[in-house]
């Protein structure tokens, strides 16, 4: 019954666990191992298809504060062009007319008409609704993907931020959108912290789609049309490549891509916009360039800030804080090497999880502590296993809602073992710690079982002594003496039979009841001999007490010792509330009345004569004959202990 409401705690805590499936907490966890893990797969190989022109610190110390005026592009462009980019994309925004210099706008305009390989970016809104002017919103009219369905597959936006008219209609344009804002959280919790882990590929905006700078540049890279392009909703967006091969990037049910990010700056061939003008300068005047002729060549150029504090986000680096153009830089990579990350059913991996703590729980109810732990450590090493293993073939998994309720399973079912056991223990002290040895209390502790209501059938060693002339004894002297003294001897009977690992069973007045060989198993093949030995010390030590009691002129007394070994049944004998731990049966009788023919023979220990044929090498025994006694039909043999022979205890071994 305690395992099956064990079993039904586990399942709740599984089910715990589902609802806390996506929780932000379980979220921001599963993301921190995500990118900690991935992170160490940060390369500084650097791909020759990307190249960073880059808006660095020392060129900004050189051309001057940002942001630049737009000859400085309409140069930079002119030099690339000459040595033949797949592909030139700007992470600059240029979304207002140079109304100092327009001649500025018009010199940009040009060189993007003549590359023809170009693309601006641009961003969308997705909070507030300020339509575009009617000439700029022209601008996305041949950038559109049209003929979707499944329009809510995809990120929804309000508005639209567009180039200034002049630039946008020479060039191909791309939207810059990356999900570090709230709106593209989702059942993954995607940048719940404000961390871009992945980039939107399409938008839907006004009933059509937009592709965003990474695709339109892929597109460029691969010469794809948009019509080439074949979009699964929620699954993938694929093309063929010119060389024939089929590639399917991977989205989620919101048009997003996981980026696989492959590092930082250092990752990335990167050059400074600073050395592109000053090779411009020098190309004019027929001096090579401050570069390799062949760094541009069949490349796809992204021009982006990334001089300090300028234009930077959270990414999943080392570094965490860095230049924004790295997201678009990293997308591209992902696609060019086909290096995607994709997330595995959420729905699956919610029974999974429930499976895997139901697993872990059942393992804590039905195993051994230790046993438990060493299962359950296996079980979370395999799953961690399986999460390494599937991350590093693009596969993403949900784990850190089966680890934690694993472990949570774990400890709340150990923890009740603890409780329960820590109960059982201060029971078991309770009920036994004034009664038998350390020794036999330990083993009780250790195997509480062995306590079951209703007992055992065991052969086992009864030890009945008593008083001789007791009531004669207490006439003569105040109730408080009696008392005193009786204390004195009981504590030190009592002693001795638990020194040698017997069990008192009860004091009856005077009379002294112990058990050999139960509970527990210590005297399990010499629970006689020791019943024998204990009865001798008994003696010994009242022989020491009579010496004492002399001395403070107080009356001594004798007592006579009963032994008999047979089967019994030894348990805790009652009621379910209320109890005792004790033996019974015919032997225990016949012990008792053992006792009382001490008196008749004028002996101190007589012992059956079953417990005469499991000491008779050992002790010293004199046979006194058959007699008969209350309860038994037939007559027994009983005999007289004289010694119990050579004793590896510290009790004195001689009657």
């Amino acid at each position: 019954m305690k395992k099956v409401r064990e079993l039904c705690t586990v399942i709740l805590i599984a089910g715990l666990f589902i609802l806390l499936f996506h929780s932000p907490f379980l979220s921001e966890i599963e993301l921190e191992l995500f990118d900690r893990i991935r992170a160490g797969h940060e390369s500084t190989d650097q791909d020759a298809r990307i190249v960073i022109l880059a808006a660095d610190d020392t060129s900004l110390s050189t051309l001057g504060r940002w942001p630049w005026p737009r000859h400085y592009y309409a140069t930079a462009l002119n030099v690339m062009y000459y040595f033949q980019p797949a592909a030139v994309g700007f992470d600059v925004l240029f979304t207002e007319q140079e109304i100092s210099e327009p001649e500025e706008d018009t010199l940009f305009a040009s060189m993007l008409a003549q590359t023809n390989n170009a693309c601006l970016s641009y961003y969308f809104d997705f909070k507030t609704d300020t339509p575009p002017t009617t000439d700029r919103l022209a601008l996305l009219e041949n950038n559109k993907i049209s003929g979707i369905q499944d329009k809510n597959a995809f990120l929804s936006a309000r508005s639209v931020t567009l180039p200034v008219p002049e630039l946008g209609s020479t060039a191909q344009l791309g939207y810059i959108n990356a999900p570090r804002d709230k709106y593209s959280s989702d059942d993954h919790g995607a940048s719940i912290d404000g961390i871009i882990r992945d980039i939107p590929l399409l938008i839907e905006y006004n009933g059509n789609l937009y592709p965003s700078l990474v695709l339109q540049l892929i597109r460029s890279y691969y010469s794809i049309k948009y019509d080439d392009l074949k979009i699964a909703p929620g699954k993938h967006i694929s093309f063929t490549a010119p060389d024939g091969e089929q590639v399917s990037i991977p989205i989620d049910n919101k048009g997003r891509m996981l980026i696989s990010y492959h590092g930082g700056l250092k990752s990335f061939r990167t050059i400074r916009f600073e050395t592109v003008l000053s090779s411009a300068v020098r190309m004019s005047q027929q001096e090579p360039p401050l570069f390799d002729p062949y760094f541009f060549k069949d490349s796809i150029v992204l021009v982006g800030v990334t001089a300090t504090g300028i234009d930077v986000g959270e990414l999943p680096l080392k570094g965490r804080v860095a230049p924004l153009c790295l997201v678009h830089a990293n997308a591209m990579h992902t696609i060019l090497n086909r290096t995607f990350i994709s997330r595995f059913d959420a729905p699956l991996m919610r029974g999974m999880t429930f499976t895997l703590i139901a697993v872990c729980g059942a393992l804590a109810v039905f195993l051994p502590p230790l046993s438990a732990l060493s299962a359950s450590a296996l079980l979370l090493g395999i799953i961690f296993g399986v999460y390494i293993f599937l991350l590093n073939h693009g596969i993403w998994i949900t784990i850190v809602p089966a680890i934690t309720g694993c472990i949570a399973a774990y400890l709340w079912i150990t923890a009740s073992h603890l409780i329960t056991e820590e109960r059982e223990k201060r029971r078991i002290k309770h009920m036994f710690g004034h009664y038998v040895s350390p020794n036999i209390l330990e083993e009780l502790i250790r195997n509480p079982g062995m306590l079951k209501l209703g007992g055992e059938n065991r052969e086992l060693t009864v030890l009945f002594s008593d008083i001789r002339g007791f009531t004669t004894y207490c006439e003569t002297k105040s109730p408080e003496e009696v008392v005193s003294i009786l204390n004195e001897y009981l504590d030190a009977m009592t002693e001795i039979i638990m020194a040698q690992g017997g069990t008192l069973d009860k004091y009856v007045g005077d009379a002294i009841m112990a058990v050999f060989g139960a509970p527990g198993t210590a005297l399990k093949d010499t629970h006689a001999i020791t019943a024998v030995r204990t009865a001798c010390a008994m003696i010994a030590r009242l022989h020491e007490l009579h010496i004492k009691w002399k001395q403070e002129c107080r009356e001594p007394f004798s007592i006579g010792i009963g032994i008999n070994t047979g089967i019994m049944k030894v348990g805790n004998m009652g009621s379910k509330k209320l109890f005792d731990y004790t033996v019974i049966g015919d032997e225990v009788n016949a012990g008792a009345r053992i006792e009382s023919l001490t008196r008749e023979y004028n002996v101190d220990i007589i012992i059956s004569e079953n417990t005469y044929l499991k000491v008779k090498d050992t002790a010293i025994c004199r046979k006194l004959g058959e007699t008969t006694v209350k309860g038994k039909k037939n007559p027994i043999v009983i005999y007289a202990v004289e010694s119990a022979g050579a004793s590896t205890s510290s009790v004195p071994p001689t009657c």
